[in-house]
């Protein structure tokens, strides 16, 4: 989050370390777009990545239009 040219690239955590509330805020505070307890599902992956890809473009082309 501190280097400007990956500033804004969602981050998914992914981990096996499970579904503590606390590990999960940490993750949130730390600046994850998402947070996923293993074992996962491939297409909820698949589904979230798309999700964050269309955020970006939908950002990307409001910003383009303003500029």
């Amino acid at each position: 989050k501190q280097v400007e040219g990956t500033r804004d690239v969602p981050i998914i955590f992914v981990t096996a370390f499970g579904n503590d509330a606390r590990e999960i805020h940490s993750a949130y505070e730390a600046g994850c777009a998402d947070y996923l307890v293993k074992p996962v599902d491939p297409e909820i992956v698949r589904r979230k990545v798309a999700f964050f890809a269309e955020l970006s473009r939908s950002r990307q082309l409001r910003n383009d239009s303003s500029a």
